[in-house]
């Protein structure tokens, strides 16, 4: 994984984890709470991956090999 990608899941994580942006209403289990992060996580990840890998190419912090990902 390319360091700009990895910066990207990082802060991404950041954001997501419980409190900083999305809250759980309290009283919820551990596991309620972690799953619940887990698959926003996951839907945000999966909607915005290529768009940041393109923009990153487009600004040349990735060098993409024959077109495709590396």
């Amino acid at each position: 994984m390319h360091a700009f990608m990895f910066v990207f899941v990082a802060l991404l994580f950041f954001v997501l984890t419980p409190g900083i942006v999305l809250t759980v209403p309290s009283g919820s289990s551990k596991t309620t709470v972690a799953l619940t992060h887990a698959v926003v996580f996951a839907i945000i990840f999966t909607l915005t991956h290529k768009m940041v890998w393109d923009w990153g190419v487009s600004n040349g912090w990735i060098v993409e090999k024959h077109g495709k990902h590396m």
